[in-house]
């Protein structure tokens, strides 16, 4: 996986993690496929080979399968709650109203939950980079602060 540009501090600029883990009767999965792809870029990562790529390709079609997905339609003050970790999701397109006032509002969280006590050995690489986000948060893309009185109503 390419850390894109976010590696802890000695750490490099990606890691290797298998797509799927089991531990302690949880299913894990970490897949992104453009982070996989991406990573191809440092000479000193393994090439993926014709089966491995392949098994990317399956996997995106079992994915984009309408039989093997669930399509969500947020409204006005839903909140959605899903595990990155257990979990495989996407967000689709979506078209904004005009009106700035109308626009919708998203905001993504992430909560530790300490879910990460339970993640598999080979994963460890993954729980340090979110341990380093952690104690160096990114700056805010969106203050909060500037809609509070919006979020009232």
């Amino acid at each position: 996986m390419d850390r894109r540009g976010e590696a802890p501090d000695g750490k490099g600029p990606h890691y290797s993690i298998p797509l799927f883990a089991r531990t302690g009767g949880h299913l894990f999965v970490r897949y992104n496929r453009t982070y996989i792809e991406s990573a191809q870029r440092f000479s000193d990562v393994p090439r993926l080979s014709d089966a491995q790529v392949e098994l990317l390709d399956l996997i995106d079609r079992l994915c984009n399968d309408e039989k093997m997905h669930l399509s969500m339609e947020l409204a006005r003050g839903d909140m959605q709650f899903i595990s990155n970790h257990t979990t495989l999701h996407s967000r689709t397109d979506y078209e904004d109203d005009p009106d700035p006032s109308r626009r919708r509002l998203l905001l993504r969280l992430w909560l530790n939950t300490g879910f990460f006590q339970h993640f598999p050995a080979s994963y460890q690489d993954r729980l340090e980079d979110t341990v380093a986000w952690q104690k160096n948060p990114r700056p805010p893309i969106f203050d909060v602060s500037a809609v509070q009185g919006e979020l009232a109503h």
